[in-house]
C-alpha cells in the first residue's frame, strides 16, 4: 500500500509505511489509514490529521452555537473546537474517526452525550457542507468503571443516525 501522510497540527506532515514506523500517533488512526490504503490501492491519497486531547468531552470539541441551551456552558466548553478543530474542519476529507467518550461516560451520561453526539455530528456535517458525512466513532473499552449504558448508547446512535459507523474496542 502506498504510505501514510500525517500531521498532528504541531509538526510538518510525516510518512509511515507501518506500525513500526510511527511513535507519538494515534495508533488507532494509522492502522485504520493503513488498511484503508491496503483496500483503496496505490493510486488514492490516505491521510490523517491527528486533532486529540485524552480525557476530553464531548463539549470542548464542539463550538458555542452547538452549545446554546444548555446551561451548564462554561470556559473550558468549545476549546478545542477553538484550537484545534476549527481549523483542519476546512481540509478536504472524506470521513472523520471519532474516539471520546470517557469523560462524558458515568452515571447518567450516556443520555446526554447521544443528544451532545447528534449536535457534534450535526454541526460538523454542517461546516463540511455534506448531510452524509460519514462518521466512525470507536465504543469505548472495558474499564473499571460502569460504562456498560455509555457504551450502549453509542451502539444505539449508529442505528439512530445516518452514516454514523462503530468499532469496539472491546
Amino acid at each position: 500500500p502506498r504510505p501514510i501522510t500525517y500531521t498532528n497540527q504541531k509538526d510538518r506532515w510525516q510518512t509511515f509505511t507501518d506500525l513500526n514506523s510511527a511513535s507519538g500517533i494515534s495508533a488507532y488512526a494509522l492502522a485504520f489509514a493503513l488498511n484503508l490504503s491496503a483496500i483503496l490501492g496505490e493510486d488514492v491519497p490516505v491521510g490523517i490529521v491527528d486533532v486529540a486531547y485524552g480525557g476530553s468531552s464531548i463539549q470542548q470539541w464542539m463550538d458555542k452555537e452547538a452549545l446554546e441551551g444548555y446551561g451548564w456552558v462554561n470556559e473550558t466548553c468549545s476549546v478545542f473546537y477553538n484550537g484545534m478543530l476549527h481549523d483542519v474542519i476546512k481540509y478536504t476529507s472524506k470521513g472523520f474517526l471519532w474516539h471520546q467518550g470517557c469523560s462524558n461516560a458515568g452515571v447518567g451520561g450516556e443520555t446526554i452525550y447521544k443528544e451532545l453526539f447528534t449536535k457534534f455530528l450535526n454541526m460538523i456535517r454542517t461546516k463540511i457542507g455534506d448531510a452524509n458525512y460519514p462518521i466512525i466513532t470507536t465504543q469505548l473499552s472495558q474499564y473499571d468503571v460502569p460504562w456498560t449504558a455509555f457504551r450502549q448508547a453509542q451502539f444505539e446512535l449508529t442505528k439512530e443516525l445516518n452514516n454514523v459507523y462503530m468499532v469496539s474496542s472491546i
